[in-house]
């Protein structure tokens, strides 16, 4: 059977499936309504761009365990993972109630947020940090390679490095 280039694409994520804390956010409101998520598998390409953003990586071995130390921008890198995985978003507005992101058109595998990584920086910084928090693991979902939390850490060790 042949490989298709294609990347798997997630169902709807409702961000408050994703993150405690986002339903507070929303309030009392119909599912139509909720905050969601589609992204999609991320390629090689992907990879190597958001690699590109690490100024220095290192592995370090020990008796007990082996773990890379990362000198680099990390929320950047989170920021760009969100930004080259999200094929489409809802309910997620600014001040003006307008939807914070646009996408490009096309299928849902080859939708992408229109704008620049600067142009989609300044919509997802003003952004409250759950929010944020919740978008990325929606994309580490998908791509856990990705997701640098350990299973001991958890939500937990995550939030305590945000």
């Amino acid at each position: 059977m042949a490989i298709k280039a294609l990347p798997t694409v997630s169902n709807v994520l409702y961000l408050q499936d994703l993150v405690p804390g986002i339903a507070a956010l929303e309030g009392d409101c119909a599912k139509e309504e909720l905050a969601y998520v589609i992204v999609r598998q991320g390629t090689e390409s992907d990879s190597i761009a958001i690699e590109r953003m690490s100024s220095e990586r290192q592995i370090v071995w020990t008796d007990k365990d082996v773990r890379e130390v990362r000198d680099s921008r990390m929320r950047e890198q989170w920021a760009m993972q969100v930004f080259r995985c999200m094929c489409d978003a809802g309910n997620i507005t600014g001040q003006d109630d307008k939807a914070v992101f646009e996408f490009s058109g096309g299928a849902i595998h080859e939708r992408f947020v229109d704008g620049t990584f600067g142009d989609f920086l300044k919509a997802y910084g003003a952004l409250n940090p759950i929010v944020t928090r919740a978008l990325r693991y929606a994309v580490w979902e998908m791509n856990p390679d990705w997701d640098l939390r350990t299973p001991e850490e958890g939500l937990e060790g995550e939030q305590a490095n945000s």
